[in-house]
């Protein structure tokens, strides 16, 4: 009688086998894998500055946002740099690279990388030439939807890709000849005061540099803990919002000489918050002091849904039921949207909400619009079902849609989502048949 291996000893020997066998595949693709991945970047700078023949490193500046730039190189000069840097897009991470030549022009950006996962037929179209070609020959920084064109329906994924290239502008400006730094007033504060205020994605450094005469010298935002939307919460440590504080003194407020980040209330007052508490101590004695030493943060002015609000799963609750038929919208309105478009009113959170849906000949959505004379929904909150980051889901799908399956409902105004969700999808259902 033959005897058996015991059933423990022969999974032991199995698993060690498959852990052998793994680990022997892992060493011979590794290496390969890695070549991959240096062939690719090499692709990426020759794509974005092809004048260059070889490509050197440059060092970076410590806690720099970029993860590589290198000096092109053609006979042995410098024709210009590349940069590379990793965004936040819609679906993860997004690899960009940028060339810019000697005189301060962009002449290229690659777009993708190997954590790639922008959805396709959306934000995955930012990779092609349509979209990237349009930074060839622009200088930063640029702004989206102004210098450069969103791709439909994409707008997270557009604005990430357009927030690196100025990033990487940014540096690669200094590197280039003649350059002056165009930092305004640093050299007439006297005095320099930090606080760390609540944002919309977590907590915000605010410096105001302050001249002898009280007014505004200087304003960094920022600190090792920013984390505010790409593209429109991050838009608080550009220049051109900064500067807009700059010489001024007093209490201060949006619409008076000042404007907030469009689609970025909440991180918008945190900032406007903290230099006012900045400026209302600026007569007291009391030295400027670190950020992490400072008080409690100060409380954004945007008050959020109460949390009695009901939070139902919107993957298993019914949708609102619209409180009028859907009324056609003027002929006018239907000309310049290119296809058949209704209109509901439903009710939100705080208002009634008119959703206007444009349908394509094909039953796809061609455009979302959300508001209404009416339209009163919680600002940084409800307020967001207008921004096209919110609308933008919706375009080019067919639906019913649900919340989790291809869109994304806005994070904590569940009320206003399901609302504007239910309008859409009574839209897309009766205008089926119109199509």
């Amino acid at each position: 009688m033959k005897k058996q291996l015991p059933a423990w000893l022969a999974l032991a020997i199995i698993s060690l086998m498959a852990g052998l066998l793994l680990a022997l595949t892992n060493a011979l693709t590794q290496d390969r894998i890695a070549a991959q991945g240096v062939q690719a970047a090499n692709e990426a700078r020759i794509a974005s500055l092809s004048a260059a023949e070889t490509f050197e490193p440059q060092a970076l500046p410590e806690k720099s946002a970029l993860s590589g730039c290198y000096a092109g190189l053609k006979d042995g000069k410098v024709v210009g740099y590349v940069s590379e840097i990793s965004v936040k897009g819609y679906g993860g991470p997004i690899a960009v690279t940028a060339g810019m030549d000697l005189t301060g022009a962009l002449t290229g950006v690659s777009v993708g990388g190997d954590q790639f996962k922008e959805t396709a037929g959306l934000g995955a179209k930012t990779k092609d030439t349509a979209f990237t070609g349009q930074f060839i020959g622009k200088q930063t920084p640029l702004e989206l939807k102004k210098d450069i064109d969103s791709v439909a329906g994409a707008t997270i994924s557009s604005g990430a890709v357009v927030s690196g290239v100025n990033k990487m502008g940014d540096y690669m400006k200094t590197l280039l000849p003649g350059y002056v730094s165009e930092d305004t007033g640093a050299t007439n504060a006297v005095e320099t005061r930090v606080v760390t205020v609540k944002g919309y994605g977590g907590d915000i450094e605010v410096g105001v540099g302050l001249a002898a005469d009280g007014t505004i010298a200087s304003l960094d935002v920022g600190g090792p803990n920013f984390a505010e939307t790409t593209g429109l919460g991050e838009k608080a440590t550009e220049k051109a919002f900064r500067d807009q504080f700059i010489g001024k003194s007093g209490q201060l407020r949006y619409g008076e000489g000042i404007d907030a980040i469009a689609g970025a209330t909440i991180t918008s007052n945190a900032v406007m918050d903290a230099v006012n508490k900045i400026l209302a101590n600026a007569g007291s004695a009391q030295p400027a002091v670190p950020a992490s030493a400072q008080p409690a943060a100060v409380e954004p002015v945007s008050t959020p849904e109460p949390t009695v609000e009901p939070t139902p799963e919107p993957t298993v609750e019914p949708t609102p039921e619209p409180t009028a038929k859907p009324t056609p919208v003027p002929a006018a309105e239907t000309a310049a949207m290119e296809a058949p478009a209704e209109t509901v009113t439903v009710k939100g959170f705080a208002s009634d909400i008119d959703v206007t849906v444009a349908l394509n000949e094909d039953g796809t959505i061609q455009s979302v619009t959300v508001g209404g004379a009416n339209f009163n929904e919680t600002p940084g909150l409800g307020e967001k079902a207008k921004d096209e980051a919110f609308t933008g889901q919706f375009v080019g799908k067919r639906g019913p849609f649900k919340y989790g399956e291809g869109v994304d409902a806005i994070a904590g105004a569940t009320v206003t989502s399901d609302a504007v969700l239910g309008a859409i999808n009574q839209l897309v259902s009766e205008g089926a048949s119109h199509v």
